[in-house]
């Protein structure tokens, strides 16, 4: 099975810093800059996976991971519509 990466590690160091600088940045980002200001880590390490043991990578991990999972089928209630029709019209897609 082939490993899916978080977004974070698809980007440059240097993407993922302006991500973080860029106005109203999610928390979880907003944690990882603070690990570097602070010293603890660098965004090379952070894009390659050497900063995992911080706190604030496995919070952004966990979100990116939240993000990532499918989510569960709708029940099937037989009315010959799309199940994600009302989704999609209702704003949530």
């Amino acid at each position: 099975m082939t490993e899916v990466l978080p977004p974070y590690r698809r980007v440059s160091a240097e993407t993922l810093r302006l991500a973080t600088e860029a106005t109203g940045a999610p928390r979880h980002l907003r944690g990882l800059a603070r690990a570097v200001r602070d010293g603890r880590t660098t965004w090379a390490d952070i894009v390659e996976g050497r900063a995992d043991h911080l706190p604030e990578a496995r919070a952004a991990n966990a979100v990116v991971a939240a993000r990532a999972r499918p989510e569960r089928p709708e029940p099937d209630d037989d009315d010959g519509e799309e199940p994600l029709a009302g989704r999609v019209f209702s704003g949530q897609w």
